[in-house]
């Protein structure tokens, strides 16, 4: 019987850490001669994917639900019910590793470490303010069952080590993409047909961001920035992918386009997996994050030979961005950022030759099978601490 190693994700939805760990399992099973087996702490929709490359187990499903459930808490027994449910779902024999992916399954990470030990490596994506927003006990847990961190960037080593772990205890291991599969995914889209349907005329520039639409990925800061760059540049365009209709941001954002009077120029796109044609189509790729580990969004930014503007001190795309893949902006500072755009739009040779180092540096560093081996590498360490 060939041994496990117990990948936990806190869910499966389409966003940077579940998408990561799922490109690194695919890369995984082809250096490691191990069984694989993903524990959801949250059901989503690339679950059917973790099945193509691991035996799947969803925690709440595990769990008494419904009117069952409401008849054990009656007779007192929910808690010891559920207990024995997923006891015996995480009873897994011949565990090398648990490998949890971020920082906040520590409670999730202890109930399969209560009927199987071993040893624990943490993955971990988040910074000071995601991280404060948890049960600090959660964030306890997991300092103290794991033996070996794993930085998603720099910036994570330093809010890790901050936090009292040992820095020989902590490795740094950029997030990263299947650069090849990305590439051909980009070569497919027809750009043309994204900027038509954005009505955009053929002189007309895109300015692009992607993420969640919240106060920490700055969607409020980029407009601000769209306002001030629109002023003196009449022929860009802006969109930020990922506020769908309904929600209080695509109210706020709605409201703001009309008062900076952005109206045709400003797109908001609902969340989609095609966020790559909004990328492929851009001509500079826009990071206004207040704080962001290193999304993965940058690197296929980067992949899709776009320059990156974003701002110091906000994670870890700063040190990927350098002065070589474009434009790193004080903190907060809006002027800065509407400037650096303003100056890529304006020099295509500028922007070219920052797209092609931008592109050239993922390919190099950033490439998921090189990772996955890295990966591969410190999980079959002798244990040393």
């Amino acid at each position: 019987m060939r041994k496990k190693i117990v990948f936990v994700s806190h869910e499966a939805t389409r966003t940077g850490a579940p998408i990561l760990l799922l490109n690194i399992l695919r890369h995984l099973r082809e250096q490691l001669s191990y069984d694989f087996v993903v524990v959801l702490g949250k059901d989503g929709p690339i679950r059917p994917q973790f099945e193509q490359v691991a035996q799947v187990v969803t925690y709440p499903a595990l769990l008494a639900s419904g009117h069952f459930a409401g008849g054990l808490q009656r007779l007192g027994v929910l808690d010891r019910y559920n207990k024995s449910q997923y006891q015996k779902a995480f009873a897994f024999k011949d565990v090398e590793v648990i490998f949890s992916n971020t920082i906040v399954n520590g409670e999730l990470v202890d109930k399969i470490r209560s009927v199987c030990q071993a040893r624990v490596i943490t993955y971990v994506h988040e910074l000071a303010y995601i991280i404060q927003t948890f049960d600090p006990a959660i964030i306890q847990k997991t300092l103290q069952q794991t033996s070996l961190f794993l930085a998603g960037s720099t910036a994570v080593q330093r809010q890790l080590i901050s936090m009292n772990v040992a820095p020989e205890r902590v490795q740094v291991v950029p997030s990263s993409i299947p650069v090849a599969s990305i590439a051909e995914d980009l070569a497919a889209i027809e750009t043309d047909s994204v900027r038509f349907a954005l009505k955009l005329a053929v002189h007309e520039q895109l300015v692009v961001a992607v993420g969640t639409a919240d106060w920490r990925k700055g969607n409020d800061l980029f407009m601000q920035m769209a306002a001030q760059v629109a002023l003196n540049q009449p022929h860009v365009h802006f969109a930020w992918v990922g506020v769908s209709p309904g929600t209080i941001e695509h109210l706020r954002m709605s409201y703001e386009i009309q008062h900076y009077k952005l109206e045709g120029r400003f797109h908001l796109v609902p969340v989609t997996s095609e966020y790559l044609k909004y990328i492929a189509s851009a001509d500079v790729f826009v990071l206004p994050s207040r704080e962001d580990p290193f999304p993965l969004v940058v690197l296929e930014a980067a992949a899709a030979g776009k320059p990156v503007v974003c701002f110091a001190e906000a994670g870890g795309t700063p040190d990927f961005v350098g002065t070589t893949n474009g434009e790193v902006v004080p903190y907060g500072d809006i002027t800065a950022m509407s400037s650096a755009v303003a100056t890529l739009l304006s020099n295509h040779s500028t922007r070219q030759q920052k797209g092609a180092n931008a592109r050239a540096t993922v390919q190099q560093d950033y490439n998921t099978p090189q990772v996955a081996a890295r990966i591969a590498r410190l999980m079959t360490l002798p244990v040393s601490w």
